[in-house]
Order: structure tokens, then C-alpha cells, then sequence
């Protein structure tokens, strides 16, 4: 499998896990809806420090891909515009993906890891892939793709080098790229 193949496929699932509305665009409310999903799915209201603290993560991600990306100033992205900007701000620069994404990412799972042991149980990975709209039939597939050492959880180290994956790896053998389903 070739590196844009693979790459391309991972952005045009993350693409529809922001495109809920099916309009073929994504805006800044489609990112901060995932947010507000993720925080409904774990139960954490947009008004906590913590819900502040992801949606504001959120917010940050989607400046950078509509300022780098959005050459027709619409203030929108269509699907070609978010590979670009995906593959610009966060494949081509990992320092853009240290500052910018993994920040996101990790109080995305803070928030999912709602016993505060530090890793994800199933049923904790089941309520943040239903927010993301991984089908319902991949989820266990993909924890244990995910489960390497066979401990039945996802340590918060695990989930962010498998999101790094998922969203930056060209490398079909990357265990991340099953983070949210069959790619």
C-alpha cells in the first residue's frame, strides 16, 4: 500500500467523524461538535475546566487548518482543503502535531478515562469510538489491535502513539492505523 493511499483513506475517515451533517464541508462547529460529543459520551460538561480545557484543544486545531488551508477564505474546509491542511500541519510538520494535535488528543483521553486510572477499559474506549462514529462492530477489533501487552486496557501513552499513527503514519504495519476501525 502506497504512503498517499494509506494516508488518504485515514484523513477521509477523520474527515467524516467532523462532516456528521454530511454537507461535505467541515467549519469550526463540526469540530467543536465532535468535542461536545465526546464530553456527552463521557459525561463531562462543556463548562468544566476539563470540557473547557478540550474544546478550547479542539478550537486551536481547527485555526490551524483553516488558516493554512481555507484558500478560498469561505471559512469552511471541503475535503480536499482538510487532506492538505492535514498532511501540512501535521504530517509534514510534527512539530505542528507535538504543539497543536497531541495536546487535543490527550485531553480527548483524559477525559474518555473516566475512572482516572490512567488507561482505557473497553467500555471507556467503546463511549469515546461511538462519539468519533467508528462503526459499532470495529470497536473491539480496534482495542484489541490497540492492546499490544494483552493487559485488557489502553494506557493514555498507548492511545496518543496510536493516534500519532492513525493521523501521521504512512506505514500500513502501524498498529494506530486500526484506531478507529477498518481503514
Amino acid at each position: 500500500m502506497n504512503e498517499k493511499t494509506l494516508l488518504s483513506r485515514k484523513h477521509d475517515r477523520s474527515f467524516g467523524h467532523l462532516d456528521r451533517n454530511g454537507t461535505g464541508f467541515i467549519e469550526r462547529d463540526d469540530i467543536i461538535g465532535l468535542g461536545e460529543r465526546v464530553l456527552s459520551a463521557v459525561g463531562e460538561s462543556t463548562e468544566s475546566p476539563r470540557g473547557r480545557e478540550l474544546l478550547d484543544a479542539f478550537g486551536e486545531v481547527w485555526t490551524v487548518l483553516v488558516t493554512a488551508c481555507d484558500h478560498d477564505t469561505d471559512d469552511k474546509l471541503d475535503a480536499r482543503e482538510y487532506h492538505i491542511g492535514m498532511t501540512w500541519a501535521f504530517v509534514q510538520d510534527t512539530e505542528g502535531y507535538d504543539r497543536i494535535f497531541h495536546p487535543a488528543v490527550k485531553a480527548l483521553i483524559q477525559l474518555a478515562d473516566t475512572d482516572g486510572d490512567g488507561s482505557l477499559q473497553p467500555v471507556e474506549f467503546r463511549a469515546l469510538q461511538a462519539a468519533f462514529g467508528t462503526p459499532a462492530d470495529e470497536v473491539d477489533e480496534a482495542f484489541a489491535g490497540l492492546d499490544r501487552d494483552g493487559s485488557g486496557s489502553l494506557t493514555v501513552d498507548e492511545l496518543l502513539r496510536a493516534a500519532r499513527q492513525f493521523y501521521t503514519a504512512p506505514d500500513d504495519r502501524e498498529p494506530g492505523n486500526g484506531l478507529f476501525g477498518r481503514i
